[in-house]
């Protein structure tokens, strides 16, 4: 591979996980909103059936996925496991979350 190609797979992989960035933010305003602004509630009842139907019949985001499948094609190491939140907070932050922390607060925050 070639620096253009490992260069558009990386942007690639950026976009996809600004995408998965601003469906986190999606999923976690529409309830408040909904509550302040009822003819949201379509939009915020769609994206955590959405993210649920994901979870349970995929067994996983599909975005995670693409993302990880993205960067292991221009950089291995670059991938990574576990939960989006937690590897972005750790890598921007330094904020350490276990995986399972948001597992349990995006099935309560979606009941």
């Amino acid at each position: 591979m070639n620096g253009q190609t490992i260069n558009y797979k990386k942007q690639k992989a950026d976009a996809v996980e600004l995408m998965h960035l601003l469906w986190i933010t999606l999923v976690i305003t529409s309830f408040p909103i909904m509550l302040l602004w009822q003819p949201y509630t379509f939009v915020a009842v769609s994206t955590i059936v959405v993210t649920i139907g994901c979870w349970v019949f995929l067994g996983d985001c599909p975005l995670f996925t693409i993302e990880n499948r993205l960067r292991r094609q221009y950089d291995p190491p670059e991938s990574y496991t576990g939960s989006f939140m937690s590897h972005y907070l750790h890598k921007h932050f330094s904020i350490d979350v276990p995986t399972p922390v948001f597992t349990v607060l995006g099935y309560a925050y979606a009941v």
